[in-house]
């Protein structure tokens, strides 16, 4: 019989060990525990979300107290957590996490919640959902889960109204109708990957046609990083623009809640390496991408489904200067790419399941997804 034996540290806080042979400590008999029960929403339930309803409580999640058999513990908290049902919650998302026994959601935070998962906005999805119980994140033998419940879920995708990139340095010129859109990033923030030609100048645009509202620079402004200047209509003069870099690909980023820009290049080639065939750890044997635009890259592979599997993003086979992996040790389809130069464990991890996948790379928001084939 497994026991958890606690060491209550002064500083540190909660320490765990495990014996089954010393009984002279603290002893946390798991087997007398008492998991939680999800009790609402029951299961079946259909949501459709929409961006419309955002801070809207689209259902409470309610559950049995759980209980451990020992005095003076820390408090009980509790995550509710979501996965795709078919992933089996091989790398759940975590919905929001409470010492309470209910947690009311918006259909704000459940949407967000559920885009890891790789989701496509507008498709139903069959998910489930359970809570898990803790007193540490310090080991999993001290988790206690609820059953299952399936909901079926439809996302949407998050829509901002963008701003626009143009300029004699652009492809689009000075023509105010042919600005070229750019993602949203952030709040109040942009992003494009574009090709810088032989210009001297650019700028940002908010309506496709008009030359206000508009944002250019100041006399500090560099073609690496300025303020921006915020023209909001045609009775304000206008800003001056601002100076384009040598020509090649750059990651432009207009700031415009913090008024703020920067202009830095890009690589041009990307290539995959890890668990997956064709590849290794060796840089060497790096694949390429296939590039489809400027900063977008895309390559299929097949995965053998080898728990732990991982891969990295690199800027070279021979000589990387830039890795990319994601924050997360678990398997995200989707996420924010995290660069580093030499922690080799900022990885991308893989879901469990075999078969082929395709990635993709998006280094104006600089995020990937990777979706079954």
């Amino acid at each position: 019989m497994k026991r958890v034996i606690l060491i209550l540290m002064i500083i540190t806080g909660l320490t765990l060990y495990y014996s089954c042979e010393k009984e002279d400590k603290i002893v946390l008999d798991m087997e007398k525990a008492i998991s939680p029960v999800l009790t609402s929403p029951s299961g079946g339930q259909s949501y459709v979300l929409l961006q419309e309803n955002l801070e809207e409580t689209v259902t409470t999640f309610e559950w049995s107290a759980a209980e451990y058999p020992l005095e003076d513990l820390p408090e009980i908290r509790y995550a509710v957590e979501v996965d795709l049902t078919e992933n089996n919650f091989t790398s759940p998302a975590t919905i929001g996490v409470t010492s309470e026994t209910s947690l009311p959601v918006t259909v704000n935070r459940l949407n967000n919640s559920l885009l890891p998962l790789g989701v496509e906005p507008e498709e139903e999805y069959n998910t489930s959902v359970r809570v898990r119980s803790f007193i540490s994140n310090a080991s999993e033998d001290i988790y206690l889960y609820s059953q299952t419940v399936e909901i079926a879920v439809t996302p949407f995708e998050f829509e901002v109204k963008p701003i626009y990139l143009l300029g004699d340095a652009t492809t689009a010129g000075w023509d105010n109708n042919a600005a070229i859109e750019m993602e949203h990033i952030n709040d109040g923030e942009f992003a494009i990957v574009e090709e810088i030609i032989d210009g001297p100048w650019i700028k940002f645009l908010s309506v496709l046609g008009q030359w206000a509202p508009q944002w250019g620079t100041d006399d500090s402004g560099t073609s690496e990083e300025g303020p921006l200047v915020y023209r909001p209509t045609e009775d304000v003069d206008d800003p001056p623009a601002i100076p384009a870099p040598e020509p090649g690909e750059y990651r432009i980023v207009a700031d415009t809640a913090n008024l703020l820009y920067t202009i830095t290049p890009v690589d041009e080639k990307l290539y995959l390496i890890g668990d997956m065939d064709g590849s290794s750890w060796n840089s060497s044997t790096g694949i390429e991408m296939t590039k489809t635009a400027p900063g977008k890259f895309k390559h299929t592979f097949n995965h053998s489904g080898e728990k732990g599997s991982n891969i990295q993003i690199t800027n070279s086979v021979s000589n990387a200067t830039k890795k990319w992996g994601s924050h997360s040790r678990v398997a995200h389809l989707r996420g924010k790419m995290i660069e580093t130069k030499h922690n080799n464990n900022v990885k991308i991890y893989l879901p469990d399941i075999a078969g082929e996948y395709i990635i993709e790379v998006n280094l104006a928001t600089m995020k990937y997804t990777i979706r079954a084939k």
